[in-house]
């Protein structure tokens, strides 16, 4: 696993699978990068699983999914989930 600014990148080398995470932009959510594969494999399917797991428990563990510790552009804490419109 490598952990970049906003990225996660989870690698199976001996498989060739590889899958990156975005943080996505000041919302406490994360992101695949690459489109999923129209017709993955059982072995790939199964990595992208444990890829998400891993990467989401990562993400947790930094911080990034907490409302609590997110910032706008402008450094101003977001306190909370944005409403939402009807």
């Amino acid at each position: 696993m490598e952990i970049g600014d906003r990225e996660i990148t989870v690698k199976k080398p001996s498989a060739g699978f590889s899958v990156t995470y975005r943080r996505d932009g000041y919302s406490p959510m994360l992101v695949a990068v690459e489109p999923m594969p129209e017709h993955a494999s059982a072995e790939e399917m199964t990595f992208l699983v444990r890829a998400w797991k891993a990467a989401y428990a990562k993400a947790k563990a930094l911080g990034w999914l907490d409302w609590s510790r997110m910032a706008d552009p402008a450094g101003r804490q977001v306190t909370g989930a944005p409403a939402l419109s009807e």
